[in-house]
């Protein structure tokens, strides 16, 4: 989690805080290691720290995985009790490392899951 320098800024200014010394203040912070800036985030550096390492967990779940063949088998069983899009999501979700299923109510979520 993090706010946008700008947002920062426009806060501060609804605050009467004068844009120049918001800038050095967070700049001192920074140089502190009180806060992490990268471009115009400004991060608390414990959820930067958890941001990168999400990100990075995320990047390591998200390549393809070779489907095991009892899943393979498990999938041919449910194909009849599901539909055409179901069945293909289960077939996606069985090759990724990660994989995020949406739709609207009454769309299958739960049965696809299932």
């Amino acid at each position: 989690m993090f706010v946008r320098l700008p947002d920062l800024i426009r806060q501060a200014q609804e605050l009467t805080i004068p844009e120049a010394p918001l800038r050095l203040a967070v700049a001192t912070l920074a140089a502190r290691s009180m806060l992490v800036v990268e471009d115009d985030a400004v991060y608390a550096p414990p959820l930067h720290a958890a941001e990168v390492a999400a990100a990075r967990r995320l990047r390591e779940l998200a390549g393809p995985r070779p489907v095991p063949p009892a899943l393979a088998a498990a999938m041919l069983t449910t194909a009849a009790q599901v539909s055409p899009d179901q069945r293909r999501a289960i077939e996606i979700s069985f090759g990724q490392g990660l994989f995020v299923l949406t739709g609207g109510p009454g769309t299958g979520k739960t049965t696809t899951v299932r």
